[in-house]
């Protein structure tokens, strides 16, 4: 039969029969309390890979506003798709847009030339930072009149809060920044400006924690010098002029090849040539001698019969 529950005199106490009330707590002793169950924070879901904003890979603006800066950021990207061509998972921008805010097709920038290590899955025409995991690790801002200033402050406060690692501005007008070559990276959040040196020949030297590379700026133009092949990397027309220079190598010394070749089939030939005369005069001098052998049997023959016929008379005679 179920047990009784007996009322105590304790408030809110009961206890089966047979067995002592449970006490209350002593004054000052707090009750021990049940932990409640921990939550389990909730992992926000991966955006979707498409949604219903599109993000065009053009702002109709145009890609440079000057010769200068044209050709800067063109050389600058082919040097680094040369360097860093063994190296997996990289990739290279040049005036792409990059979008910051999914949803929000307003909110990009376009970086004159950038560079992103570690890409996990392939860059669509469009860089939105939410696909790729990342934002850029360095960019570069050439400077023109239309966007020197910006470049400077708003888009550098931008790839501040972006968290951009490497941040350089360029000049190569030569009239908008001072100096006209300058690095910053990202320490705790602030940009911190990397040490410049100027060499005694003039030439300015910054060197890029992330890239492995110095930035020279020798007075004309910005070039990028491998620390470890102690050379500069090429640009594309450095290229096609070395190339071009190869190939007029390669093209002199096939010619010295067939040059070679030549000389070696003439002499051959006339090697040829002076074995046929020699044979032919060793043919000559042994038809001489075999003409001279031929006379002298005649004459010896002649002498013979004459001899006979000589004596074959006195024969008779007698």
């Amino acid at each position: 039969m179920p047990v009784k529950l007996i009322q105590q005199s304790v408030p809110q106490s009961t206890a089966p029969v047979g067995q002592p009330p449970v006490p209350p707590p002593s004054p000052g002793v707090q009750p021990l309390l049940v932990p409640l169950p921990r939550r389990v924070a909730k992992v926000p879901p991966a955006p979707p890979e498409r949604d219903e904003v599109e993000y065009p890979c053009e702002d109709g603006l145009p890609m440079a506003s000057s010769p200068e800066q044209e050709a800067v950021m063109v050389d600058t990207r082919h040097v680094l798709l040369n360097y860093f061509a063994s190296r997996p998972n990289v990739h290279l921008g040049m005036d792409q847009l990059v979008y910051d805010k999914q949803g929000d097709n307003t909110s990009c920038l376009a970086p004159d030339v950038f560079v992103t290590f570690d890409v996990r899955r392939k860059v669509e025409k469009s860089y939105r930072i939410w696909l790729v995991g990342k934002p850029p690790d360095v960019v570069w801002e050439f400077g023109s009149d239309s966007t020197w200033k910006e470049d400077a402050k708003e888009k550098k406060a931008r790839y501040r809060k972006w968290g951009v690692s490497e941040y350089w501005l360029y000049d190569p007008q030569g009239s908008l920044h001072n100096p006209r070559l300058q690095g910053f990276q990202l320490v705790k959040g602030r940009y911190r400006r990397l040490l410049a040196e100027r060499r005694g020949d003039g030439l300015l030297v910054v060197k890029s924690p992330l890239l492995g590379l110095e930035q020279h700026l020798d007075g004309q133009r910005l070039r990028f010098w491998d620390p470890v092949a102690k050379e500069y990397l090429r640009t594309g027309r450095e290229s096609e002029k070395g190339r071009l220079r190869a190939e007029a190598g390669e093209e002199r010394e096939r010619q010295g090849r067939l040059r070679e070749r030549q000389g070696r089939l003439e002499a051959e030939a006339g090697e040829e040539r002076e074995r046929k005369r020699r044979l032919e005069a060793e043919s000559r001098a042994e038809s001489g001698a075999q003409a001279q052998r031929e006379s002298e049997a005649r004459s010896v023959a002649t002498e013979a019969r004459s001899a006979e016929f000589e004596a074959s008379g006195s024969i008779i005679r007698k």
